[in-house]
């Protein structure tokens, strides 16, 4: 699980290219669009099958 959060964290660190603000922000807004692009993809994914 551990190494799961490492690979997103680095993930998201290498596709933003902004200067570090905070960690901890940064890793926040990593999960809240990581959570938003998968619930999206799965919206997408339902209504095609509809």
């Amino acid at each position: 699980m551990f190494k799961l959060v490492y690979i997103a964290h680095a993930w998201h660190l290498g596709f933003r290219k902004q200067p570090l603000i905070d960690e901890h922000v940064l890793n926040f807004l990593g999960w809240e669009r990581h959570v938003v692009g998968l619930l999206l993809l799965l919206r997408v994914r339902f209504y095609s099958y509809l």
